[in-house]
């Protein structure tokens, strides 16, 4: 847990944006059941800016849905057309789902 390796990171983590987004996400599980695991991790610079210690700037979360689950989970948690460019504007926090998928499907 990241919390617990750098408790400073409840800043972001915990951020109402960040949560929504993540719920969200969390949600399409209706749409894509036989994805296993996590539906959204966070990932890149966040995780490591936070485990430095240093500021997060940005949130990048990975996800197994398609571009399209993406989408449509972010629209009918009311981002409207923000979810179609990738980037998620949510108060003053910028958050970008990206999908990780392999050639045959899901690989998160």
């Amino acid at each position: 847990n990241l919390k617990d390796c750098a408790p400073h990171a409840a800043q972001w983590l915990d951020s109402a944006p960040a949560r929504k987004v993540m719920a969200a996400l969390e949600a399409a599980r209706k749409v894509a059941p036989e994805i296993q695991g996590p539906m959204a991790r966070y990932v890149g610079g966040c995780v490591r800016n936070t485990l430095l210690a240093q500021a997060v700037d940005d949130i990048d979360i990975a996800t197994p849905l398609t571009p399209q689950q993406v989408i449509e989970a972010l629209q009918a948690a009311g981002y409207g057309r923000a979810a179609v460019i990738g980037r998620v504007l949510a108060q003053s926090d910028a958050l970008e789902p990206i999908t990780v998928r392999g050639a045959t499907g899901p690989s998160v």
